[in-house]
């Protein structure tokens, strides 16, 4: 019998990689904190060849979608649709009003004069300590009792004393003197 051999090889080529991924990939719309996930590739016996990666689409509006080719990491974050809007406290200028902005009273008057500042804070400083200040502090025709930390000015009459004088109560913004 005669016979001839005849060898039949069948050669790898060109044949697509195995990927799985790290599990499934589930995020709600309107996600907020970045979101990763790795993909394994495993390279069919005897192919050597270099794997190119690339996303399709390449972009979304709802999210950046990056794409690590060495490690096979995909990162997805979310979008932001505006911006932020800080509103930061600024130490308001100090607001106060007075029971009274003038006294017109005779000389050796009996009942002392009281005039009462009444403090006029925004809520949010309402904790903050407040001071008051007059200038000036005395007059020789009568005595003057200012208390700092409230505002108030009691005026008693000194025997037969005269005069007028204009007084200014201030008040320091908070942190100053």
């Amino acid at each position: 019998m005669y016979s001839v051999d005849f060898t039949l090889t069948v050669n790898a080529i060109d044949d697509l990689p195995a990927i799985s991924f790290s599990g499934d990939v589930s995020m709600d719309e309107d996600f907020a904190n970045d979101t990763s996930f790795v993909f394994t590739t495993t390279h069919p016996e005897n192919e050597e060849q270099t794997l190119v990666y690339t996303l399709s689409p390449e972009m979304v509006d709802f999210a950046t979608i990056e794409l690590d080719t060495v490690n096979g990491k995909v990162m997805v974050s979310p979008v932001s649709d505006g911006f932020a809007l800080t509103v930061n406290a600024v130490n308001d200028a100090p607001e106060f009003e007075l029971s009274q902005s003038f006294a017109n009273i005779g000389k050796n008057f009996a009942n002392p004069i009281v005039v009462s500042a009444s403090q006029m804070s925004p809520a949010n400083e309402s904790d903050q300590v407040v001071t008051y200040n007059i200038d000036p502090t005395s007059v020789s025709f009568a005595d003057i009792s200012f208390e700092s930390t409230t505002g108030q000015l009691t005026i008693t009459a000194i025997t037969d004393g005269v005069g007028s004088q204009i007084f200014t109560i201030t008040q320091p913004a908070s942190g100053s003197s």
